[in-house]
């Protein structure tokens, strides 16, 4: 009789031992859930946005799906009013994570010199935690053959705008002691090329501006990176798929989802700066110590079909 009260005891002690162990494992799951959760904040917060430019297309419908995604309410803001429809339903009916997010759209040019503060205006109401100046335009073609609206309106949109937003939202973040500015700069920073002149020169200025901007708000609890992307596949070049497949495929081109999420995970982490792609980090020393020489004869014999 002994022999069995004693193997019931040991089968029930390793029975209640296992229940612990596998309770106790379940229970270091969930917290590693609610930690991964929290570190990529995948949860809904209520009181929260977003604001990225140019979210109608490429990087920045990206960013606002993955944003979305991640549980921030976004304003969405682009001058192309039908694509940035299609981008805000696309993002509520795909990548919301509760029912009373709310991804707003705003229509409005940011390359006039007053755009920002159109936002500044509407954004009074909504407690902006995450910035991402991220509108642009690319003009390749030689200085010459740029007009002054062309001129006014890149550098505007590139600088200005970002410098304007930049200075109102980070008061505002530093004040409520945590924030989170990206700035997009370029491969282009370090590329003083022909063709590229005016487009390489402003993104050179946001390297500058936004690496100062974050030595300035070092401590305040917001964070500011600035990302440097290569070649992405979106409406910026105009390639044909095909020649899109090849880049892509030698490396030359990432994909604009896989370019945000790399951005946005360096961002929250609180990175000085990201650069996406091997292809991009390994020529980025290489490519501003081609000779001018070599440089001037490529662009005299590229043919002007490359110009837009």
């Amino acid at each position: 009789m002994q022999i069995i009260l004693n193997k019931i005891s040991k089968k029930f002690i390793t029975s209640e031992y296992s229940s612990l162990v596998f309770v106790s494992f379940a229970l270091s799951i969930c917290n590693l859930y609610i930690l991964k959760m929290k570190r990529e904040k995948i949860f809904f917060r209520p009181n929260l946005y977003a604001l990225v430019t140019g979210a109608s297309s490429g990087m920045g419908r990206e960013y606002l799906f993955q944003l979305t995604q991640m549980g921030y309410n976004v304003i969405a803001v682009s001058n192309q009013k039908e694509a940035l429809e299609d981008a805000v339903n696309e993002a509520i009916g795909s990548f919301r994570i509760d029912k009373n997010q709310k991804i707003v759209p705003l229509y409005i040019d940011l390359s006039q010199l007053d755009a920002y503060k159109e936002i500044i205006d509407f954004t009074k109401n909504f407690e902006i935690e995450v910035l991402i100046n991220n509108a642009g335009v690319m003009i390749c073609r030689p200085l010459t053959l740029h007009s002054e609206e062309e001129i006014t309106r890149l550098i505007s949109l590139h600088d200005h705008t970002t410098v304007q937003l930049s200075k109102y939202f980070s008061k505002i973040m530093v004040d409520r002691g945590e924030g989170y500015i990206m700035n997009i700069s370029s491969l282009a920073a370090w590329l003083q090329y022909p063709v590229i002149s005016i487009y390489s020169a402003s993104k050179v200025f946001i390297k500058s501006f936004t690496r100062s901007l974050r030595c300035e708000l070092y401590g305040s609890g917001v964070k500011v990176t600035t990302a440097y992307f290569g070649a992405v596949d979106t409406p910026l070049y105009p390639l044909s798929q095909k020649y899109r497949k090849i880049a892509r495929r030698l490396g030359i081109m990432i994909s604009a989802e896989k370019a945000s999420k790399v951005a946005l995970k360096a961002l929250f982490k609180g990175k000085a700066n990201v650069m996406p792609g091997f292809i991009n980090r390994l020529f980025r020393p290489i490519l501003p110590i081609i000779p001018k020489r070599v440089l001037n004869f490529a662009f005299r014999k590229a043919p002007k079909s490359i110009y837009f």
